[in-house]
């Protein structure tokens, strides 16, 4: 088993496994994040402690993927479906993933990848059909979901436990069990689309990715709520309503938050000896440099250009060693 702690989220989100896409830091409150990581043979198992929220956007690899809550005070929300803390949630293979999630909380995870899954004569079930899964929520079934915390709690323990466990029978046994619990999961029925009235005409999983392939087309550039009502064709009080609904935050919060991850990103590629942080921030729309500085330490903890430093600490580290 390898578990590491993390000070910095960007460097938590890379090591989070299962998925391709991007995770945005959310509502900080402890400057911590911890993942650990279970390869019992072909199956794969995740333990994740977060110290914030946050949002996590992209495709399921080419695999089914239980995850569960483990903490039950975090509202979650994955496409617009409300998490109960004794639902599944399960990603088919190549499934669109927009999960939040407010505040601090704990999760695992069980990923089972498809080959494996048809060799051992599981039929390959994607609800959508074509070669395309979906994310569904499972209506909440207390006992199921305590056996599969029971079941990852169990296996964590033992790799902690035995250093060489991963390589023993007792983790082949460990990974049939495992299979046995996605199975159940998958054949457990998803909850049903929750009954709003006065819904709007167009979904707001419709309206959501109106925006998100605005905002993948004008990665790097400046939207604002008024080009996210435009391209989604609705007006600016459906739009948030339909981001509350669908993501748990309101459209201004989403795009700060792409917004803040954009500029960090540019900061930590950028050579300290070609660039300065004002220049940075004014090719991504920011002049209120001293406002900006704020929002950002508040969400990361230093300050732009202490990011921008750390690049070149990075560097003069590298170079002393060679």
């Amino acid at each position: 088993m390898e578990s590491r702690s993390y000070n910095d989220f960007d460097e938590f989100a890379e090591d989070v496994s299962s998925f391709d896409g991007r995770i945005l830091l959310n509502h900080p409150s402890k400057p911590k994040w911890t993942i650990s990581h279970i390869d019992l043979g072909e199956v794969h198992i995740q333990v994740g402690l977060l110290g914030s929220g946050n949002i996590v956007e992209g495709t399921s690899w080419d695999g089914y993927l239980v995850y569960l809550p483990l903490t039950g005070a975090c509202r979650k929300i994955l496409n617009g479906s409300e998490i109960d803390m004794h639902s599944l949630l399960l990603f088919e293979p190549g499934s669109d993933i927009c999960l939040s999630s407010a505040f601090e909380h704990s999760w695992c995870s069980i990923f089972v990848p498809t080959d494996v899954w048809t060799r051992v004569s599981n039929p390959l079930i994607l609800s959508l059909g074509g070669e395309k899964g979906a994310c569904r929520v499972t209506r909440p079934n207390r006992q199921l979901a305590m056996q599969g915390r029971s079941l990852v709690r169990d296996i964590q323990f033992a790799a902690a436990t035995c250093l060489q466990f991963e390589s023993t029978p007792a983790a082949t046994i460990a990974a049939e069990r495992a299979m046995k619990f996605v199975s159940r999961v998958v054949g457990e029925k998803p909850i049903g689309e929750p009954h709003r009235g006065g819904r709007p005409r167009i979904s707001r999983k419709e309206i959501f990715y109106r925006c998100k392939e605005l905002l993948d087309e004008q990665e790097g550039k400046h939207v604002a709520v008024s080009d996210l009502t435009k391209i989604a064709r609705v007006s600016e009080r459906t739009l948030e309503t339909a981001f509350k609904e669908y993501l748990g935050e309101v459209p201004r919060r989403y795009l700060q938050l792409r917004h803040l991850k954009q500029i960090r990103c540019a900061l930590r590629a950028s050579k300290v000896d070609e660039r300065t942080v004002t220049e940075i921030l004014a090719d991504h729309g920011e002049y209120e440099f001293g406002r900006f500085a704020g929002r950002y330490h508040s969400q990361y903890g230093e300050l732009p250009s202490q990011t921008l430093n750390s690049r070149l600490n990075i560097m003069l580290s590298q170079r002393a060693s060679a």
